[in-house]
């Protein structure tokens, strides 16, 4: 995954510090790569690997020691792998910029032939494969790329690829003439004889192609229809769905109305049997109010004969009063007369109290003068009558 992240690191190569290089690196000589998002999905690890550049792999790394590189043995050009359940054949050769250095047009050998599982413990071509590495051929220090993280390939090698992955190109005897691939010549001859037919047929798919394009244009346009016409009912369907969202509350709002006319009209049935019941109330009021004017008009006939006898009587005590103010006027008279009596009176009571004092200024003994104090005080009582009587 890690050939995936494009990261450059230094040019000085990484020595190894133990017998595993992996586990014993330097610390911190592996760089740490960029943050790299995985596609989720197989439409875009299509999306993703379709993009996929010379310059946006990351072909090698700083901490492999690329600096000498067993590459192939002298037998055949590549390498067989020992494994802990079998042969593993692995070619160098074909992946050069892993190590620094630029790719080149490899020599192509059937490796089939070591694709190999142990059985019974035994491991086959051991003599052939410890032969293999006892003529094992290296790169040398110099064969390196100045800028090993790009170090490129070949012009003729984008070819040559393209002829491999359409698996084109003939392999060549894997250990000199004693094994042959016939069956592996036999599919490179079917695929070539294909390939002969695709190009005879390639016309008339060409047409087909065109027909296809053209079938596919009325395909979008139908389909661009429907996207309109879909459109056109999602909007349809959003008014539907506000609508009854308006006639849902519409139809809420009713229904509270109706509750509440439904309490109303409760109400006013209420107030119309509580209104019968006053109206029967009243109906009995009525024969009793009835009842009631004749008992007053009754009543008003015994005051009117009242008042008429009372209009009597005050006809006979106006004439009465009239008795008595003659009678009034003359005791009035008769009082103003006792008046002038009275006025005459006090005239001569002043009079003879005068004459009294004078009188009791020259009387002498006691006796005499006793005797003219109770002359005086019966005079007194007199004169007090004589007042009561004026009041009166």
């Amino acid at each position: 995954m890690e050939h995936l992240q494009k990261v450059n690191g230094g040019l000085a190569f990484q020595k190894p510090t133990g017998e595993n290089h992996v586990l014993g690196h330097v610390p911190g000589a592996i760089l740490t790569a960029k943050s790299f998002e995985k596609p989720k999905c197989v439409k875009e690890w299509v999306e993703f690997l379709s993009h996929l550049n010379d310059d946006s792999m990351q072909w090698m790394f700083s901490w492999f020691p690329s600096e000498v590189l067993v590459f192939r043995t002298k037998i055949v050009p590549f390498l067989v792998l020992i494994g802990l359940r079998g042969l593993q054949p692995y070619a160098p050769l074909r992946v050069l910029r892993q190590s620094g250095r630029k790719q080149n047009t490899p020599l192509v050998a059937d490796m089939n032939h070591y694709y190999v599982d142990y059985k019974e413990g035994k491991i086959p071509f051991a003599k052939e494969v410890i032969r293999m590495w006892k003529l094992k051929e290296t790169t040398k220090a110099d064969s390196v790329e100045p800028n090993r993280y790009q170090a490129g390939c070949e012009d003729n090698y984008v070819e040559w690829l393209a002829a491999d992955l359409e698996e084109s190109i003939k392999p060549g005897v894997s250990l000199k003439d004693r094994i042959k691939d016939g069956e592996a010549e036999a599919c490179i001859l079917l695929r070539q004889l294909r390939k002969k037919s695709l190009a005879a047929t390639l016309p008339n798919l060409q047409s087909e192609l065109e027909a296809a394009k053209a079938e596919n244009l009325r395909l979008k346009v139908e389909l661009a229809d429907i996207v309109e016409k879909n459109r056109l009912l999602e909007a349809d369907k959003a008014g539907i769905y506000r609508d009854n969202a308006h006639f849902i509350s519409r139809l809420g709002e009713l229904e509270a109305t109706i509750s509440q006319l439904r309490s109303e009209l409760d109400s006013v049935k209420a107030d119309a049997v509580r209104m019968a019941e006053r109206h029967q109330q009243l109906k009995s009021e009525s024969v009793n109010d009835k009842e009631k004017l004749r008992v007053v008009e009754q009543k008003a006939e015994t005051r009117a004969r009242i008042s008429d006898k009372l209009k009597s009587k005050l006809e006979e005590a106006a004439e009465a009063n009239n008795v008595l103010q003659a009678e009034l006027e003359s005791a009035n008279q008769i009082q103003i007369v006792l008046l002038e009596e009275r006025s005459k009176l006090e005239t001569k009571f002043k009079k003879a109290e005068a004459d009294l004092e004078e009188t009791l200024k020259d009387v002498k003994t006691v006796d005499a003068r006793s005797t003219i104090l109770i002359d005086y005080e019966r005079w007194k009582s007199q004169r007090v009558t004589l007042e009561l009587v004026k009041k009166g």
